[in-house]
């Protein structure tokens, strides 16, 4: 009994120790009376069929006997437990839409293998087991001592001696790693209706109008309007007067400078200042909040102070990483040049987002914003994200069907960061919100273009992401990636997490990341991210 709970509840609670207690007296009491001696395999299961929440109901995990099996002729070896069935009250993290746990999984470029190995198969039973809180909050970030406590919950022994159980974990991991990077991205509000753009649904009457009358309760300053010309001054893109003078006056000039060119307007619309990255900082003088850590700095040092959001700010505050992974608070900023007192929140909301000056529009607000966009337009888009480093950015399909490359330079040049010093990154995977988007382009950002006039292969593409200008350094940009990915500890990225690590402990391809993306895509809305399936952990190529 105490082996079978020590599997079930791995974290050690006031609740679980006196179920332990009980469970070693009972132990004892067979063990020592005669009688009970004798019946220890009758009373055992009958107690815990009678009673079972004195020990297995707290793990929130059902134990069953088999039908037709009465207490009275049953053994301790017929005991199982439950599959844990699907729960939409879990943990916030774990995608509560999701609705029943049959897939509709379409196929993609592999064939699924007729069966795994016992490994396989006991890892992945191990980790669906897991509490749903202790599995989510170390995944929220990876680090080499949250990766330590997720294993060492999930040892098993080695069933097959083609498949160790080092290699069959690391494969259960990293398979949930990428199935919740999925998931957690089509989550969002936005990327969650953009897929109907994908499916060339148009956009309601009613959204369109919500959206507009966002963009135009911001009256932008003159200041910034004469910013606002000078930036196009050479294109002439910009008149003296926009009219109305708010962020829907400038769209509605931007869609007649586009003359119907879906390119043209979404270039536009990406270089308007509405999408400029703004820096935390005080909202009377201006003074930047550096984003940047040291392993000494604490939030005090530069000012800032967690506090509780007020009841009109709440709805507009999300969690998200500052200085370290933050939950959804405010952020009270105490400036240390003029001392006046602002207040900031992480936000996904466009009325929060578009405030004209001095309000931090970080790289995710700027995504967020950036979605905000694309679904008005209908305009598809997809979600990039490095691995081991905290930034996130957009592609966009272009009128040809192709993805294009981004139009920050900072973006599309992402293997130059690397040179930054501030820490490695150890990947990078696109999410869309169909099969054909999701896919790993780490290849494509250690590559440039083929030429400064973009020359197009057979299929369309261009060869890399990054400017002609680096295809020197690529070689050397490609080294760093590897240093990162065999690093145990994270020290050397700059998210000091281990998600590149798992993913090349697992021995998965660029090949094999895509098919689990596109599986997990595929499967959202039926299947929790932590149902790992036997396809994930070893595909097969058609």
């Amino acid at each position: 009994i105490i082996d079978m709970m020590s599997f079930l509840s791995p974290i050690p609670s006031p609740k679980t120790t006196k179920a332990a207690i009980f469970a070693f007296y009972l132990s004892f009491l067979c063990l020592t009376h005669p009688f009970y001696h004798t019946q220890s395999l009758l009373i055992v299961p009958s107690i815990l069929k009678r009673h079972p929440y004195l020990c297995f109901s707290i793990m929130n995990v059902p134990l069953q006997l088999p039908q037709g099996t009465s207490s009275s002729s049953s053994s301790a070896a017929s005991l199982r437990l439950a599959s844990p069935a699907l729960n939409n009250n879990d943990h916030p993290d774990d995608n509560s839409n999701n609705s029943n746990s049959t897939s509709n999984n379409k196929r993609t470029k592999y064939d699924s293998p007729k069966s795994t190995t016992n490994t396989f198969e006991e890892e992945r039973k191990r980790f669906t087991s897991l509490p749903s809180k202790f599995r989510s909050d170390c995944f929220n970030h990876l680090t080499a001592a949250n990766l330590a406590n997720l294993e060492s919950q999930l040892l098993v022994d080695n069933n097959n001696d083609n498949v160790s159980a080092e290699e069959a974990r690391a494969a259960v991991i990293g398979a949930a790693l990428l199935r919740r990077i999925v998931h957690s991205t089509l989550s969002k509000k936005r990327m969650k209706t953009n897929m109907h753009v994908n499916s060339e649904s148009a956009v309601s009457k009613q959204e369109r109008e919500s959206f507009e009358n966002i963009l135009n309760s911001h009256v932008l300053p003159d200041a910034f309007l004469t910013k606002l010309s000078s930036r196009y001054s050479d294109a002439n893109s910009v008149p003296a007067v926009i009219s109305p003078p708010t962020w829907l006056g400038l769209l509605r000039h931007f869609q007649k400078q586009s003359a119907g060119s879906r390119d043209k307007l979404w270039g536009l619309v990406q270089s308007a200042p509405w999408l400029d990255y703004v820096p935390v900082q005080c909202s009377s003088c201006g003074t930047v909040i550096p984003d940047e850590t040291n392993p000494n700095s604490i939030d005090e040092d530069v000012g800032l102070k967690e506090v509780p959001p007020t009841a009109e700010e709440h709805p507009h505050v999300r969690a998200g990483w500052y200085r370290g992974p933050r939950s959804s608070i405010v952020f009270q900023i105490v400036c240390k040049k003029c001392g006046h007192v602002s207040r900031w929140y992480r936000s996904s909301e466009a009325s929060t987002m578009l405030t004209p000056e001095k309000w931090g529009r970080l790289c995710g607000e700027q995504e967020d914003l950036r979605a905000w966009f694309a679904y008005h337009l209908e305009v598809p888009l997809r979600r990039i994200m490095p691995l081991d480093w905290d930034h996130v950015w957009s592609e966009y399909k272009g009128e040809d069907g192709h993805w294009m490359a981004p139009f920050d330079p900072s973006a599309r040049n992402f293997a130059v960061r690397l040179e930054e010093g501030i820490g490695f990154w150890s990947g990078i995977v696109a999410v869309g919100n169909d099969v054909a988007s999701c896919e790993c382009v780490t290849e494509e950002y250690l590559t440039a273009v083929h030429s400064l006039n973009n020359d197009k292969d057979v299929d369309g593409s261009v060869g890399g992401r990054a400017d002609l200008e680096f295809a020197p350094k690529m070689k050397e940009y490609r080294h760093l990636v590897q240093q990162a990915r065999l690093d145990s500890t994270g020290t050397l990225c700059q998210a000091r997490t281990v998600n590149g690590h798992i993913l090349e402990r697992a021995k998965f391809t660029d090949e094999h990341m895509t098919f689990i993306l596109q599986r997990a895509v595929s499967d959202f809305g039926t299947k929790h991210w932590w149902e790992v399936g036997d396809d994930d952990v070893v595909p097969r190529l058609e």
